[in-house]
Protein backbone atom coordinates (compact mmCIF):
# COMPACT_ATOMS: atom_id res chain seq x y z
CA UNK A 1 0.00 0.00 0.00
CA UNK A 2 2.85 2.37 0.88
CA UNK A 3 4.47 1.76 -2.52
CA UNK A 4 1.15 2.47 -4.26
CA UNK A 5 0.72 5.81 -2.45
CA UNK A 6 4.33 6.77 -3.22
CA UNK A 7 3.88 5.88 -6.89
CA UNK A 8 0.60 7.75 -7.05
CA UNK A 9 2.19 10.85 -5.52
CA UNK A 10 5.05 10.64 -8.02
CA UNK A 11 2.63 10.37 -10.95
CA UNK A 12 0.58 13.31 -9.70
CA UNK A 13 3.72 15.38 -9.21
CA UNK A 14 4.91 14.61 -12.76
CA UNK A 15 1.51 15.48 -14.19
CA UNK A 16 1.39 18.76 -12.26
CA UNK A 17 4.88 19.71 -13.43
CA UNK A 18 4.14 18.84 -17.04
CA UNK A 19 1.05 21.05 -17.17
CA UNK A 20 2.37 24.57 -17.20
CA UNK A 21 0.41 27.75 -17.33
CA UNK A 22 1.85 30.50 -19.40
CA UNK A 23 1.09 34.14 -19.86
CA UNK A 24 2.62 36.83 -21.95
CA UNK A 25 2.06 40.53 -21.85
CA UNK A 26 1.19 42.41 -24.99
CA UNK A 27 2.86 45.74 -25.66
CA UNK A 28 1.40 48.10 -28.23
CA UNK A 29 2.91 51.31 -29.61
CA UNK A 30 0.48 53.30 -27.45
CA UNK A 31 2.06 51.78 -24.34
CA UNK A 32 5.45 53.35 -25.11
CA UNK A 33 6.66 56.90 -24.75
CA UNK A 34 6.55 58.92 -27.94
CA UNK A 35 9.46 60.54 -29.78
CA UNK A 36 10.63 63.62 -27.90
CA UNK A 37 9.40 62.41 -24.50
CA UNK A 38 11.92 63.12 -21.75
CA UNK A 39 12.02 61.70 -18.22
CA UNK A 40 14.44 61.74 -15.32
CA UNK A 41 15.55 58.70 -13.33
CA UNK A 42 16.85 59.37 -9.83
CA UNK A 43 19.23 57.22 -7.80
CA UNK A 44 19.06 57.31 -4.02
CA UNK A 45 22.40 55.50 -3.77
CA UNK A 46 23.37 52.64 -1.48
CA UNK A 47 24.66 54.90 1.30
CA UNK A 48 21.53 57.06 1.46
CA UNK A 49 18.69 54.72 2.40
CA UNK A 50 15.28 56.05 1.49
CA UNK A 51 11.86 55.03 2.67
CA UNK A 52 8.55 56.21 1.30
CA UNK A 53 5.01 55.66 2.43
CA UNK A 54 3.52 54.12 -0.71
CA UNK A 55 0.03 53.90 0.76
CA UNK A 56 -2.33 50.98 0.50
CA UNK A 57 -2.37 48.43 -2.29
CA UNK A 58 -4.58 48.97 -5.30
CA UNK A 59 -4.93 50.98 -8.45
CA UNK A 60 -5.36 54.71 -8.93
CA UNK A 61 -2.32 55.81 -6.93
CA UNK A 62 0.04 58.61 -7.88
CA UNK A 63 3.49 58.93 -6.38
CA UNK A 64 5.41 62.21 -6.65
CA UNK A 65 9.12 62.04 -5.86
CA UNK A 66 9.81 65.44 -7.44
CA UNK A 67 10.89 67.10 -4.21
CA UNK A 68 13.30 64.35 -3.14
CA UNK A 69 16.99 65.22 -3.46
CA UNK A 70 18.49 62.32 -5.37
CA UNK A 71 22.14 61.35 -5.03
CA UNK A 72 22.37 61.30 -8.80
CA UNK A 73 19.97 61.61 -11.67
CA UNK A 74 20.02 60.82 -15.36
CA UNK A 75 17.77 62.23 -18.04
CA UNK A 76 16.54 60.13 -20.95
CA UNK A 77 14.85 61.25 -24.15
CA UNK A 78 13.12 59.07 -26.71
CA UNK A 79 14.52 59.87 -30.13
CA UNK A 80 13.53 59.00 -33.63
CA UNK A 81 15.53 55.92 -34.66
CA UNK A 82 16.54 57.55 -37.94
CA UNK A 83 18.15 60.39 -35.93
CA UNK A 84 20.18 58.00 -33.76
CA UNK A 85 23.87 57.55 -34.38
CA UNK A 86 24.66 54.48 -36.49
CA UNK A 87 20.97 53.89 -37.27
CA UNK A 88 21.97 52.40 -40.61
CA UNK A 89 23.70 49.48 -38.85
CA UNK A 90 20.40 48.07 -37.63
Amino acid sequence: MKAFVTSLCAVIAVLMLSVSAGAQITIHSGDLAGVGTTWTVGDAGIFNPVSFDVGSAGSGQTWNFGEYEWESAAQFTVMNPSDAPHHDVF
